[in-house]
């Protein structure tokens, strides 16, 4: 009798019973489809690769198996649902409708089922907003920053500006309640003006002034932001700012090969 080696990739279905399994799947029910066209994004282009995410939605049966696999897979107390693009709100609202009532249908007794979005905000309005919050939602908001940082490359598919409707979409949040954090591109344009960008997020935004809160800054950039004094500089101020305001604080500045000519680079703080 042969038996197959048992490596970690096998180790969770090895002990099955004997102990819990916890992992994190990250869904994009709308591929790279997106409303905006980011001067920067990386992930348009993707629609048009071989094998790659295509232009489609994800369909009723698919959200199903998905849904029923990924919670059989946790057998942990905690099942995370992360929705992200493109823009997942082009699926609409009755989409993650389903979503729940799937989550429901198939949680097991005991186990707690958490939903987190990661949007540009510009579809977003009060009916998205009192679905969110009655459903525990947190929001993952994309904004780079005061409305000349953010407008310089976060645009509509005409080259529309998009702050107005963003930073509208951040206020409504938090009349609502809703948990949100933001996540900002850090560019030649705005990498120079760490401050601006730090007080704009903490104080116009809010975003680091509710308990649950968590500020995320997403460094992605082209050749200008290979210089390395410029990140540090960033990361650096940046840090001192939010240990200033006794904030728990990490930072973990990580380079990343970007598929075409551009560096990427993250920079997580909470």
């Amino acid at each position: 009798m042969t038996t197959q080696p048992v490596d970690k990739h096998h180790m969770p279905q090895w002990l099955g019973s004997k102990a819990a399994r916890r992992f994190h799947v990250m869904a994009k029910p709308a591929g790279s489809a997106c409303n905006l066209e980011c001067s920067y994004c990386f992930y348009l282009s993707k629609q048009t690769l071989p094998g790659g995410p295509g232009p489609g939605h994800m369909d009723d049966e698919l959200l199903e198996l998905l849904v029923r696999q990924y919670i059989d897979g946790v057998t942990g107390d905690e099942v995370v649902f992360s929705w992200q693009g493109g823009e997942p709100t082009l699926c609409g609202l009755d989409f993650f409708r389903k979503v729940i009532a799937l989550q429901k249908k198939y949680a097991r007794p005991g186990q707690r089922i958490e939903n987190d979005l990661q949007t540009n905000g510009t579809l977003l309005d009060e009916e998205w907003a009192r679905f969110l919050k009655e459903h525990r939602f947190l929001v993952g908001l994309s904004i780079d920053g005061p409305k000349a940082l953010h407008d310089r490359y976060r645009v509509t598919k005409r080259g529309a500006p998009t702050f107005e409707t963003v930073f509208s979409a951040a206020k409504m949040l938090r009349r609502f309640r809703v948990p949100f954090n933001t996540l900002t591109c850090v560019n030649r344009f705005n990498a120079s003006r760490p401050l601006d960008v730090y007080r704009f997020l903490r104080r116009e935004v809010g975003v680091l002034q509710a308990r649950h809160h968590v500020g995320d800054i997403n460094l992605v950039g082209g050749d200008d932001l290979q210089d390395q004094e410029l990140q540090e500089t960033f990361a650096d101020r940046v840090e001192l700012l939010i240990l200033s305001h006794n904030r728990r604080s990490y930072l973990v500045l990580t380079r990343y090969q970007d598929l075409k000519r551009s560096q990427a680079f993250f920079l997580r703080h909470r």
